[in-house]
């Protein structure tokens, strides 16, 4: 647990770092959202 503390407060003072994990996380969604909607 004081690993996981330790990354974040790393994390928030590199933004780019945040936008590039959140746009990582989200790439899947949009991709599996767009998959669904072709199949249709």
């Amino acid at each position: 647990m004081r690993e996981l503390l330790f990354h974040y407060k790393n994390f928030r003072h590199h933004p780019a770092a945040t936008t590039v994990i959140a746009g990582c996380a989200t790439l899947p969604l949009l991709a599996a959202l767009y998959l669904i909607t072709q199949r249709k």
